[in-house]
C-alpha cells in the first residue's frame, strides 16, 4: 500500500510539471506491474522534447544507412549513425574525426578508436559495393573512388541536413500558396501529406 501511495503521488506531481512545464511529454501506460517494475516503467515515458527530436533524427539517421544496402549486424552500423549525429550537432565547429568523434565512441560503446574507425571502414565498403548510385545520390555528384570515414560521415549529415531544409522550405511555400477560401480539412491533408511524405 505504501508503494502505490508513493506511485500516486509521483504520478501527480508529473502531470503538474506536465502543465507547468512544456518541455515534458506524458503518456499513460498499462500500470498493471506493481512494485519498483512499475514505477520504472513510468518513468521511462517521460522525457524532453528534445530528447524526442533527437530520437527522429536517429531515426532519420538509421533510415538513410539502410537505403545505402547496411543492416544492424555490423556494428560499425551504430557507430556511424553516432558520428553522423555528432557531425550534424557540430556542424558550426570544425571536426577532426580523428581526435573529436572516434574516442567520444569508443569510450560510449566501450571499444578503442582503432575499432571504430575499422568498422565505419567496413561499413563503407559495404555501401560502396551493394549501391553506389545511392552513395552518388546522397553525395550529390558521381564518386570515383570510395570516400574516406571523414568524407562519408560528413556526405550523410550534409544530405540529412538539406533534406530536413528542403522539407521545411516546402513547407513553408505551401502554406503560403493556400489560400483561405479552401476547404480547411484539405489544406490540413496537403500540410500533413508534406511533412510526412512516406
Amino acid at each position: 500500500m505504501l508503494m502505490r501511495t508513493w506511485f500516486l503521488k509521483q504520478k501527480i506531481l508529473v502531470e503538474k510539471n506536465k502543465v507547468l512545464s512544456e518541455n515534458v511529454v506524458f503518456s499513460r501506460t498499462r500500470t498493471s506491474l506493481v512494485g519498483k517494475r512499475k514505477i520504472k516503467r513510468f518513468c521511462r515515458i517521460i522525457m524532453t522534447k528534445q530528447e524526442k527530436a533527437e530520437g527522429e533524427h536517429m531515426r532519420k539517421v538509421y533510415r538513410l544507412i539502410r537505403q545505402l544496402g547496411m543492416t544492424s549486424k555490423y556494428k560499425g552500423y551504430y557507430y556511424v549513425a553516432e558520428a553522423v549525429m555528432m557531425s550534424m550537432e557540430l556542424q558550426d565547429y570544425p571536426i577532426k574525426i580523428t581526435k573529436d568523434i572516434y574516442p567520444h565512441l569508443a569510450k560510449k560503446f566501450k571499444s578503442t578508436p582503432v575499432n571504430i574507425e575499422h568498422d565505419i571502414r567496413t561499413v563503407i565498403n559495404v555501401c560502396w559495393t551493394a549501391n553506389k548510385e545511392t552513395m552518388d545520390r546522397i553525395a550529390g555528384y558521381p564518386l570515383r573512388y570510395r570516400p574516406t570515414n571523414s568524407e562519408f560521415v560528413d556526405m550523410l549529415a550534409y544530405y540529412l541536413i538539406q533534406t530536413e531544409l528542403d522539407a521545411e522550405n516546402a513547407i513553408e511555400d505551401a502554406k503560403k500558396n493556400l489560400t483561405a477560401c479552401q476547404n480547411p480539412i484539405d489544406v490540413f491533408e496537403k500540410i500533413s501529406e508534406l511533412q510526412n511524405p512516406m
